[in-house]
Parts: C-alpha cells; structure tokens; sequence
C-alpha cells in the first residue's frame, strides 16, 4: 500500500517520462550503465533501477529479506526519499536496512533535479482532486542548481499531446 501512494506521489514525474518516451524515445525504466556508462561498476546491476535519469529505486527482492544493498554512483550527490528527505551519508556500495517494514523500498533522488510530488501523501486515486496539487522538491547540485521537467495532463482532455 505504501508504494502504491508513493507511486500516486510521483504520478506527475511518470507522467513527464511517458511524454518525452512518446515524443523523443526516451525510456522510462533505465539500468544504472544507462546514466553511467563509464562506470564500472554499473554494469552488472540487475536488482536496481531508475526511473528516468533522476529516481534510483533499490527495492527489496526476496521474502524476508531485511537489507539492501544497493550502489549510489559516487559522481552525483544523492538524497534520501523516506522516512523524511535529507542527503544520504554516504555513495558507493551500500548496506541500506529495511527501517519501514511494509514501506516503500529504498528510493533515491539525484542532485540538480526537481521533482514534482503530490502533496497529498494519503491518495489512492486519479480521480481525487488532491492529485493536482504538487510540490517541486528541488535538489541542487554543489552549484545550487537544479532543472526538471512537468507534462501537465489534465485526464479530461483528449489529444492532450498534439
């Protein structure tokens, strides 16, 4: 239930991804070497993933299982999404334990990036109003820079692309 909600949280933010799939190709679920195709390290990753180039999810896979562990490409700061917001203390290989049993899995936002979320973190649909009030969480780089990018679909409107 809990992934769910995050899910209708950045409901807008795939959205967004679906647009620019539909309009440049982009893809929407990306591996890690797709970012970082320099690195390493992400060549072998199977158990992570992003969504477009700025959401790292890092979900726990096996029943029981009480730790992830996870890579943060070290060239990017990154920030924890839950329980609150807040940088992650370190990049690299990771050990992340499972704090919220029956929570969402480990999500990580990239730095230089502004996200939209719904506001109202207790959605369970489209169709509540409360899906069209959003925050931009904005997450600057070393810089104090940031960019991001909102499709705005208003569900109601058919052609909404063209």
């Amino acid at each position: 239930r809990a992934s769910l909600q995050l899910r209708y949280q950045l409901i807008h933010y795939l959205y967004t991804l679906l647009y620019r799939s539909y309009v440049y190709g982009d893809t929407v679920v990306r591996p890690l070497h797709h970012e970082w195709p320099l690195d390493n390290n992400t060549y072998g990753i199977d158990t992570q993933f992003l969504w477009g180039g700025n959401i790292l999810i890092s979900p726990f896979l096996f029943q029981n299982q009480k730790e992830v562990k996870a890579y943060l490409p070290p060239s990017v700061r990154w920030y924890e999404v839950k329980p609150q917001l807040k940088i992650a203390p370190q990049t690299g290989q990771v050990t992340i334990p499972d704090s919220q049993p029956n929570g969402p899995p480990p999500i990580h936002f990239r730095d230089h990036s502004i996200i939209p979320m719904v506001t109202d973190s207790q959605l369970i649909s489209t169709s509540q109003d409360s899906i069209n009030i959003i925050d931009l969480v904005a997450l600057p780089c070393h810089h104090q820079e940031g960019s991001g990018e909102l499709f705005w679909d208003d569900r109601e409107s058919i052609g909404t692309i063209e």
